[in-house]
C-alpha cells in the first residue's frame, strides 16, 4: 500500500470511529429507553440534581442554573456518560482482542522440539 493511501486511511479512521461511537451512543440511549425507561429517567433526574447543585454552588441567584438548564446540560451529561460507556467497552474489546492475538503469536513462535530450546542432557 502506498504511503499516501495509508496516511489517508489513518486520517479517515478517526472521524469514522467517532461517528460510529456517536451512533452507538444514540442506539444505547434509545435501547435503554425502549427496555427500561425508568432507569433512563432516574439517570436523568440524578443529572438534573447535579446541575442544580452545581448552579447553586457557583451562583446563588440562580442564573447559572438557568443557563445550564437552558442549554440542556443534564441531557448532554447523560449523552456524555453513555458515550464514555461505549468508549470504555470498545477500548476493553480492543485490549482483549490484542492480548489474545499476541498470546497466539507468541505460542506460534515457540519451537515444538524441546531439545532445540537448549538444555540437552
Amino acid at each position: 500500500m502506498p504511503p499516501l493511501v495509508a496516511r489517508l486511511l489513518r486520517g479517515l479512521s478517526i472521524p469514522v470511529v467517532g461517528s460510529i461511537r456517536y451512533l452507538a451512543t444514540l442506539a444505547l440511549i434509545c435501547g435503554l429507553w425502549w427496555c427500561d425507561a425508568s432507569l433512563l429517567n432516574s439517570a436523568f433526574d440524578a443529572n438534573l440534581a447535579l446541575v442544580k447543585q452545581l448552579g447553586g454552588t457557583v451562583d446563588s441567584s440562580g442564573r447559572v442554573e438557568a443557563a445550564l438548564r437552558a442549554f440542556a446540560a443534564e441531557k448532554m451529561l447523560l449523552f456524555t456518560e453513555a458515550s464514555i460507556l461505549i468508549w470504555t467497552a470498545g477500548a476493553l474489546t480492543i485490549w482483549v482482542s490484542r492480548s489474545l492475538f499476541r498470546r497466539r503469536a507468541a505460542t506460534a513462535a515457540l519451537p515444538n522440539d524441546p531439545e532445540s530450546v537448549g538444555g540437552r542432557s
